[in-house]
């Protein structure tokens, strides 16, 4: 038997059609197997027997590019089920990272997942992996601990199906806001980087702030309304960074998804990319002019502000937790691929993604040293730079460099598949 694990902990999943329940009996109760700290059972992928972990999760399943091609090589994926051909390297055998893969049917315990999109992970090491809202699909789940038992009731969760692909049912056409209340607190680290020093205390004022990172389909919704040309199209490149390597890409821009090609109108719910912080500046202008708010970047302290949770924050590392996997797509668990908008769990304040996934700008200029002079109400940068500051770090990023603290600094001018933004609006 092929032995593969599914690691619910670190992935989310990605279902693309329905759920078939078992209606033979009330509920079920699977007795499962302890290992060190996971709880394992067992399924079939397609007809192959699998080892199954279970843990928390969101709603993507992964598998690595070793276990898609064993599938793939002896029968249990078909070819035409890899949905664009070209990552598959037939003369080596390879299955390439962002590949996307329907997995047929997926058996737990009489329990049927049918048609579910998993997408190709790009370390060659990383476990078949699987969220729990796959298995909350199929009835309602009870985890119980201490008698190692996991309890699926019949019946599904939802009467209307979730959009895998826009799980939190965002609006498009507007953009969703968090009132984060005004407040007291001490910005910076004194055990980070360099640059993160001094900690001091700093006051902000109350503000507004992106629940989510500006989407792809909201800011379609900018260049339509206007023809504005991105920076990325005015110059005729972008900059892309990929497995370590940075070049530059001719003809992409906001258009394009993380792995340099165009979106599909599925991706419409994952941040926008390829934007520098000029065209983020202008799509700010044009939601000012639009609601007769007032749109712009978060300062740097504002940012920082509420990815600790404002006046609701907790001492947490990253944005929600102290555990990354919980709240972020970082480089550990992302497999340099941007995620669908809000899949992780949010802060405190129920704000989405302020760990990983992409980059996001701030209206402030970078200072390595601005923390030694920074004034203690409503701080904004220096006057002048050559950089500005971006936080929260991407999928491309460490945990170190995702933490709340950390700062990250970019030309205002540079267009990249890792950097994006989210809005802030005066009260």
């Amino acid at each position: 038997m092929r032995k593969i694990s599914l690691n619910i902990l670190q992935m989310a999943l990605w279902v693309i059609c329905c759920f078939i329940v078992n209606p033979a009996t009330a509920q079920t109760v699977i007795k499962l197997e302890k290992e060190g700290s996971q709880y394992t059972t067992h399924c079939e992928v397609n007809g192959l027997k699998l080892k199954l972990e279970i843990a928390t999760g969101a709603f993507e399943v992964g598998i690595s590019p070793v276990e898609a091609a064993f599938m793939i090589k002896n029968g249990y994926i078909k070819k035409s089920d890899i949905l664009d051909g070209k990552y598959y390297e037939s003369a080596d055998g390879e299955v390439r990272g962002g590949a996307e893969i329907i997995l047929r049917k997926i058996d737990i315990s009489g329990y049927v997942l049918k048609d579910v999109k998993a997408i190709v992970i790009g370390s060659q090491n990383m476990p078949l992996l699987i969220g729990q809202n796959a298995l909350s699909r199929i009835g309602k789940i009870t985890m119980d601990y201490n008698n190692s038992t996991l309890t699926i009731a019949d019946g599904p969760k939802n009467d209307r199906p979730i959009d895998p692909n826009n799980p939190h049912d965002i609006d498009n056409d507007k953009i969703e806001l968090v009132h984060v209340n005004g407040g007291k607190f001490r910005m910076g680290s004194n055990d980070g980087k360099e640059e993160e020093a001094p900690v001091h205390e700093v006051t902000v004022k109350s503000f507004s702030i992106g629940k989510y990172e500006v989407t792809v389909g909201q800011f379609r919704e900018f260049i339509e309304a206007t023809g504005y040309r991105t920076t990325a199209e005015s110059e005729g490149s972008a900059i892309y960074l990929g497995e370590g390597k940075r070049t530059v890409m001719k003809g992409a821009n906001w258009n394009y998804n993380t792995s340099g090609f165009r979106h599909k109108a599925s991706e419409d719910y994952e941040p926008v990319l390829f934007t520098s912080w000029y065209d983020a500046q202008r799509f700010c202008e044009w939601m000012s002019t639009k609601t007769g708010k007032h749109y712009r970047l978060p300062t740097e302290a504002e940012w920082e502000y509420a990815a600790k949770g404002g006046d609701s924050a907790r001492n947490f590392k990253y944005s929600g937790s102290n555990d990354i996997d919980e709240v972020g797509w970082f480089k550990g668990n992302a497999g340099w691929q941007i995620r669908v908008a809000g899949l992780k769990k949010p802060n405190q304040l129920g704000i989405y993604d302020m760990t990983g996934n992409v980059l996001e700008y701030c209206s402030d200029w970078f200072d390595s040293h601005y923390y030694k002079y920074s004034p203690a109400e409503n701080p904004k940068g220096p006057e002048e730079g050559k950089e500005k500051v971006v936080r929260g770090g991407a999928v491309t990023n460490d945990a170190v460099d995702c933490r709340n603290t950390d700062r990250h600094w970019d030309e205002p001018t540079s267009r990249c598949n890792y950097n994006g933004f989210r809005v802030a609006v005066d009260d």
